[in-house]
């Protein structure tokens, strides 16, 4: 929504408005700040509440966790009434990364936090909120590591092989040179 607005100023020598003097058109365009989509948060029990704006994925409203701990350090889950929002999966059951809910329209989402959770301010809390998305990526980042240990052994036991061969290629080497028994026999008639 925007509306332009039309300024007519007048200038005369003595400065002062006149009928038809000398004037200046001025156009200023205003724009209205643009709307955001947002999820409404409030602390359980509390009556603030926090809109934070969605992300659009695929075609879906979603909040990320990350914004969502960023207003609300040492969130827990987050509830509709008495129904737990849980964090989004993907097509294989697994969460998606990064962790996200669905948006619920037009309802007031409310935060509970851990019963131990204290804002730690300054580095230390900065630390201890990336560790804490570093363990909710656990299940992916085992998954890749056993990928690689099985890769590696892959790879052993390949190499193993590997040189096996080439030993044996080597004995095959140095049991031909060793020998001295001669292999071609020569009958000369005279």
């Amino acid at each position: 929504y925007q509306s332009l607005s039309l300024h007519l100023i007048f200038f005369s020598s003595t400065h002062t408005l006149t009928r038809f003097p000398k004037f200046l058109f001025t156009y200023a365009s205003h724009q209205e700040p643009a709307m955001v989509d947002t999820q409404s948060f409030r602390l359980t029990g509390k009556p603030d509440i926090i809109k934070i704006p969605l992300a659009n994925v695929n075609g879906q409203n979603i909040v990320y966790w990350e914004d969502i701990q960023e207003f609300f350090p040492g969130v827990k889950y987050v509830n509709n009434g008495e129904v737990a929002i849980t964090k989004m999966r993907g097509s294989n059951q697994k969460r998606i990364v990064p962790n996200c809910i669905k948006h619920c329209p037009n309802v007031v989402l409310e935060v509970v936090l851990s019963p131990t959770s204290t804002p730690i301010p300054g580095f230390e809390g900065t630390v201890i909120h990336n560790l804490n998305g570093l363990q909710d990526q656990g299940d992916t980042t085992q998954k890749i590591v056993k990928e690689v240990w099985e890769l590696a052994k892959q790879m052993n036991d390949r190499s193993i092989l590997i040189q096996s061969k080439t030993e044996a290629i080597l004995t095959q080497n140095y049991e031909l040179l060793e020998y001295t028994i001669p292999r071609l026999f020569i009958v000369y008639l005279a």
